[in-house]
């Protein structure tokens, strides 16, 4: 037997994910440029705009094509790229950050 809730069905929630929580909020705009990494064998500190532009410098590289000096790397189908290292992993979704290959 199927059975049919009376209520109205739920919304559908908007497509967010961690990156926009952590790097797309609108208030974000607002924050002082601290800094937000620091690399203690170096002592090199990145601030947080800087870090910003280095996720987005590295979502163009990998969907720029060959032709133009990128890797070319196509997510399909809502695929995520995720990059890990020894120390951090970052996720990158190039759909999430607003570029497309087109």
């Amino acid at each position: 037997m199927y059975l049919k809730s009376r209520y109205p069905d739920l919304p559908t929630k908007p497509t967010r994910n961690i990156h926009h929580l952590l790097f797309n909020r609108p208030e974000q705009s607002l924050w002082p440029d601290f800094t937000s990494h620091i690399d203690l064998a170096t002592g090199q500190q990145i601030r947080f705009r800087e870090f910003l532009r280095r996720i987005r410098d590295g979502a163009t590289a990998l969907v720029t094509p060959p032709s133009e000096g990128g890797l070319g790397v196509e997510a399909k189908d809502g695929e995520i790229i995720g990059i890990l290292s020894h120390n951090s992993s970052v996720s990158l979704s190039t759909r999430h950050l607003g570029f497309s290959t087109a």
